[in-house]
């Protein structure tokens, strides 16, 4: 694989002397989203220390925050990654599942895969599926107790690791089963037959509940230590293609365009809110397409269809707004994923086949087009996690290619930036502006990377 191109250098923004040192001192991922709490922090202590001085305050420290929010988004899209193909699958990937240094795969070709993402680890391959497996994670301390308490007649001691730290993984397949498999082991220690076939899944964090989307509609709740469903709702004509859970409140869309929103009181579900008559925010109607992923925040709903932007759903309100996700005026956005400082969407280029991954700031408040992730001969993008090694960035991209993004603290040949292209810049944000003025020109980059190596991972199964 080749990278396609590298992303100009930006130009410093004056700001506090005591930010800049600490940014660069310690230019990591963590110390740049700290920033926005130092940012608060700062301009709360000056309001206070001021009270009863004149109204001179709050245009200068407004001016100072909007500088150092501009920097740190600046300094963000500065962001270096090094790139591993992680190879074994057979077919595409449909679900990925981070755990500190494991990366969990799933795919069609009916296998699960754990990988060491450190460089030369192992590769267990799981197999008892018949059919795609369409989802996998590990299970809450909690759930894992109800399994093994259910599980401790019928198994040996060797379930139980000398330090008492069982982890245990679940899958869901097309095949009409939840599968669990011990962590360490790679053992299959429980099966469950749900009777319809299962499209994706998520775990309920107050009881050991399961809660499952099917390919006929149906979003269920599974009681995994009992082995039992407790609770079945018909909530689609299609298959459920997504489900998420945030703040207790789940999340649900549909391969027919619905959005859901449901609350699980008394082991029954209710919905609180249904897509059927959402507007885009100048009144008109929002076309209701095939949705293939959705992120939820504190504070929206993204997801992703079969347009070509990415959608921004204040279900309160049933208003809709657009981020441009693609250059062409056609694309689909199979795969979003956000944090609580960043959003992460990939799209694909249809007449190339040409995949990417835009990112977004989310700790400003609103969405700041950061760059764009791209790779020669990367395929379409299914899905997409993440999560903070040792204040670097690790995302993992799945799909056609089975890819870690590791952050990295310096330029190499090797390193992969984001590039920014102007086509997706917000030209009325004034963050978004001031990145676009302070872009370098040609001869102040960086060289174009012609080739990146890729890092073979010694393949155990």
């Amino acid at each position: 694989m080749s990278f396609l191109s590298t992303v100009p250098s930006f130009s410093k923004a004056p700001q506090d002397e005591e930010m800049l040192n600490s940014l660069q001192s310690d230019s990591n991922l963590s110390t740049v989203l700290n920033a926005q709490d130092y940012c608060n922090d700062r301009e709360l202590l000056m309001v206070k220390n001021n009270a009863s001085a004149s109204g001179r305050l709050g245009t200068s420290s407004s001016t100072d925050c909007h500088k150092e929010r501009v920097d740190r988004v600046k300094r963000l899209a500065g962001q270096k990654f090094t790139v591993q193909e992680l190879e074994g699958h057979n077919d595409q990937i449909t679900s990925i599942h981070l755990e500190e240094d494991i990366v969990l795969s799933c795919s069609r070709d009916t296998t699960i895969k754990i990988w060491n993402a450190s460089p030369g680890g192992k590769v267990i391959s799981l197999g008892a599926h018949t059919a795609t497996v369409t989802g996998v994670t590990v299970l809450p301390g909690l759930h894992t107790a109800a399994l093994l308490s259910d599980l401790e007649e019928l198994t040996s001691g060797d379930l139980h690791d000398a330090e008492n730290d069982v982890k245990i993984i679940c899958s869901c397949s097309s095949d009409c089963s939840l599968k669990f498999w011990h962590f360490t082991t790679g053992k299959l220690v429980k099966s469950i037959y749900t009777f319809n076939p299962l499209t994706c899944m998520v775990s309920w964090l107050d009881e050991p509940w399961q809660l499952v989307g099917t390919d006929g509609g149906k979003i269920e709740v599974w009681d995994i230590g009992k082995g039992i469903s407790i609770c079945s709702v018909l909530a689609y004509d299609n298959a459920v293609s997504v489900i998420v859970l945030q703040a207790k409140q789940l999340y649900t869309a549909s391969a027919d365009g619905n959005i859901s929103v449901w609350v699980l009181r008394d082991s029954e579900l209710h919905v609180i809110f249904q897509s059927d008559d959402i507007k885009a925010h100048d009144g008109r109607p929002v076309p209701r397409q095939r949705i293939y992923t959705l992120a939820a925040t504190d504070q929206a709903l993204y997801y992703g269809d079969d347009g070509r932007s990415v959608k921004v759903l204040d279900w309160r309100k049933g208003k809709v707004r657009r981020l441009c996700h693609h250059v062409s005026e056609v694309g689909v956005t199979y795969a979003i994923h956000a944090t609580t400082s960043l959003l992460f969407a990939s799209g694909i280029n249809l007449d190339n086949g040409q995949g990417f991954i835009n990112v977004w700031c989310l700790c400003t408040g609103r969405e700041i087009y950061i760059g764009t992730l791209q790779l020669d001969g990367m395929g379409r993008v299914t899905c997409l996690a993440s999560t903070t090694i040792d204040g670097k960035l690790r995302l993992v991209s799945g799909g056609q290619d089975l890819l870690l993004w590791q952050g990295a603290d310096k330029y190499s040949p090797e390193s992969i930036r984001l590039v920014r292209q102007k086509e997706l810049l917000n030209v009325e944000d004034d963050i978004e502006s001031e990145l676009s003025e302070g872009e370098s020109t040609e001869s102040d980059r960086e060289p174009d990377v012609e080739t990146v190596q890729q890092q073979r991972w010694c393949v155990f199964v």
